[in-house]
């Protein structure tokens, strides 16, 4: 999504350098001034509400949450094209700090899902290994987040789709911040996001992975589920013995890259290790 607040951007070419807000008349008067928007990064559901008090009900203030959760347009055709099209990562790129955080930027309860938080943090650190800044230095700082907030859009992405979701901060202080000169720094500030970029769509794309189809086992129909992979493993051998799972398989680790998940057979016929592929471990 090139642009996920076009009424904001086109308020900020008009001279608004600092605005972040939409272009919501809160007022009625027909003016587009102080008083009106609604932050878009405050109004997802996820922790909604002044949970994290990293949000505001006073129109008046840059982070003003909105009336209601998904109360804006831009929000809800965000969160319509991830129902259309899940995402395996969802990717928000803001301004400024030249950093990247990881979600949940609200409280535990907002958390991905279990153990995706592991691989999220592995997945955001290469790819802010791989950005280049602006001004040509090497990399992006990762945290885990910035100031606690609510209502953003990475916590449902989350929550809400089961995403790796994070978000990358571009352009530091010394390149304007919130508010770099454009004809100095956009060309700069893109390219060194390209390498980044170009390995994400790889990682997700051709790197390791698992997917599942789950039918019912009488009417072979498919079935909504949810799926936790419990033993995902984070470049390390599980501590201890292997617990046995169905099927006759259990948790192993090969190492690789990123965290992942592979198994072996533990029958009397079987006890092969696991095997891997060009793109990490696969199934033995």
């Amino acid at each position: 999504v090139p642009c996920a607040n076009p009424d904001g951007a086109t308020h900020v070419f008009a001279g608004h350098a600092t605005w972040r807000k939409n272009a919501r008349d809160n007022n009625g008067d027909g003016v587009l001034g102080d008083g009106d928007g609604v932050d878009l990064n405050r109004n997802y559901p996820a922790a909604w509400g002044g949970v994290c008090a990293g949000s505001s009900n006073d129109p008046g203030t840059p982070i003003y949450r909105g009336p209601g959760p998904t109360s804006e347009p831009e929000v809800a055709a965000i969160r319509d094209l991830a129902a259309r099209f899940p995402p395996v990562v969802a990717l928000d790129v803001h301004a400024a700090g030249e950093v990247v955080y990881v979600a949940p930027s609200c409280h535990p309860n907002w958390a991905p899902h279990v153990g995706d938080e592991v691989l999220g943090a592995a997945v955001a650190s290469d790819f802010a290994a791989r950005a280049v800044q602006a001004d040509g230095e090497a990399g992006f700082a990762l945290e885990a987040f910035g100031q606690p907030v609510d209502g953003v859009c990475r916590d449902t992405m989350a929550a809400e789709f089961g995403a790796l979701a994070f978000v990358a901060e571009i352009n530091n202080a010394d390149e304007g911040g919130y508010a770099p000169d454009y004809a100095t720094w956009r060309d700069p500030t893109v390219a060194g996001l390209r390498p980044a970029l170009a390995w994400l769509l790889d990682r997700v794309l051709d790197g390791p992975g698992l997917s599942l189809r789950i039918r019912d086992a009488v009417s072979g129909a498919p079935v909504a589920a949810r799926v936790t992979l419990e033993g995902l493993l984070d470049d390390r051998p599980s501590p201890g013995p292997p617990t046995p799972t169905r099927g006759g398989c259990t948790p192993c680790s090969c190492l690789a890259r990123t965290p992942h998940m592979s198994w072996r057979r533990t029958t009397s016929r079987d006890r092969s290790p696991c095997r891997r592929h060009k793109s990490g471990c696969g199934w033995t």
